[in-house]
């Protein structure tokens, strides 16, 4: 039976008696070498019988619009950055030899790039979809070389991932990205430095939180990081009991006024307070929270609200 069905990233094979299913490629290796003789789907030399070669290719329509594509799509979100540099010219020469095996049909987007917005309102930020998480630094996995940890940031940033992430109880690591942030002041050009962000986090213990004590510690973290301005703090909070969060934010959000910060955003809030926070009028761009295979709560009402309200999910 004919299907109008497109598979990516697999080959649909039919014989007399059984279907079968041929994966062309592991995506979980993103350093495996494609081969182009390895991908059955839409080779044109393979001696595969009449109802098989049929069936390589798919007519998509709608009255008379049709397009006539190959039934396996040659993918092309991995050069969106998150696998490493993408060499241009090997980049063309593998898609030309998937094209001369008969893969003729390439799948991509305007937005498979290395960088997303994060926004509320007018307040936006541009970061990288990938982030370099700082917690290592915190002193749980051993001593931490500062040269060497400078120089693994630098390594980071000139293949394009230029987005750190960090907190003031991350041990050094706000003060590791004001050495960083020097020496690409120093040995790299302007164009380079405007790719560059740090996103940092203030988790505060749960005392009064008066402008002054707010502006005190926000001033911490700009002269650790040696930056002007924060790109994005990142606030967190212990007890929900307490509701010093509001009076904190609502200071945060003073001082983006002035300038001290770009975007303010949360790090391990609920679905409840998030709610009340946005009712209250505070612009957060993003929440950060814990989300992995085996834990999905953001999954259950945290999304929905983000998605309603542009808050954005790191």
């Amino acid at each position: 039976m004919a299907t109008s069905t497109v598979f990516t990233g697999v080959s649909l094979f039919k014989s007399k008696n059984s279907t079968k299913l041929i994966t062309s490629t592991r995506f979980s290796d993103s350093k495996q070498q494609l081969s182009p003789n390895s991908v059955k789907c839409c080779s044109k030399t393979t001696t595969a019988t009449t109802e098989e070669a049929t069936g390589r290719l798919v007519t998509v329509k709608n009255g008379n619009d049709s397009l006539e594509i190959c039934r396996v799509l040659n993918g092309m979100w991995q050069t969106s950055g998150g696998w490493g540099r993408i060499d241009r010219d090997a980049a063309v020469e593998a898609m030309l030899r998937y094209a001369d095996a008969g893969l003729s049909t390439f799948d991509m987007a305007d937005h498979y790039k290395r960088r997303s917005i994060v926004k509320n309102g007018t307040d936006s930020l541009e970061i990288c979809r990938v982030v370099n998480g700082m917690w290592q630094t915190s002193g749980g996995w051993g001593r931490i070389d500062r040269d060497n940890a400078v120089d693994a940031m630098l390594r980071y940033a000139d293949a394009g991932l230029t987005t750190f992430d960090m907190a003031d109880i991350y041990g050094p690591a706000e003060d590791l990205y004001g050495i960083f942030i020097n020496r690409v002041r120093r040995e790299r050009p302007p164009e380079y430095l405007e790719k560059v962000r740090g996103l940092t986090k203030w988790v505060p213990p749960p005392v009064k939180m008066t402008s002054g004590y707010v502006r005190e510690n926000i001033d911490v973290s700009r002269k650790r990081m040696d930056v002007p301005s924060l790109d994005m703090l990142q606030f967190h909070w212990w007890d929900y009991s307490n509701p010093g969060y509001l009076d904190a934010l609502k200071n945060l959000t003073d001082l983006k006024e002035e300038g001290k910060i770009k975007t303010v955003a949360l790090t391990n809030f609920d679905t409840e307070r998030l709610q009340i926070i946005l009712e209250n009028g505070i612009p957060v761009v993003s929440n950060q929270v814990q989300h992995s295979i085996v834990d999905m709560r953001p999954q259950q009402k945290m999304a929905e609200l983000c998605q309603l309200t542009g808050v954005k999910l790191i």
